[in-house]
């Protein structure tokens, strides 16, 4: 999957915040620009050098979407929502509710490793 120009200026934007120390970047884009595609390429670059990320959102429609644009990407990702509980992938996109939910059980299901955090829709 091919990025488009303002898609990678994003990501090397990130990338830079990044290496200046920043820990918590907000990226703001209209409605359509493929700040999904945005994520899937920061969270592909990271499974590659074996980083562990979870990607939170609060509505299934955009786990699912979050997981079909990685799939694309070629990266593998396991889903953590009502009726999926995850995998052992370095890309995790898990429900808010759902994390919330089994918040009691974390000896049985504790929380997913994440060197990086995206939230969805912040």
């Amino acid at each position: 999957m091919k990025l488009y120009p303002y898609q990678v200026s994003y990501v090397k934007d990130i990338r830079r915040a990044v290496a200046r120390g920043h820990k918590r970047i907000l990226v703001v884009a209209p409605t359509g620009s493929g700040k999904t595609v945005i994520a899937s390429q920061i969270m592909l670059k990271a499974s590659e050098k074996n980083s562990h990320v979870l990607f939170l959102a609060h509505r299934r429609e955009l786990i699912k979407q979050a997981s079909a644009t990685l799939d694309k990407f070629g990266c593998p990702n396991s889903k953590i929502m009502a009726g999926e509980e995850g995998g052992h992938e370095n890309v995790q996109i898990a429900s808010v509710q759902t994390l919330q939910s089994r918040a009691k059980k974390r000896a049985v299901m504790p929380y997913p490793k994440a060197d990086i955090i995206i939230i969805d829709e912040a």
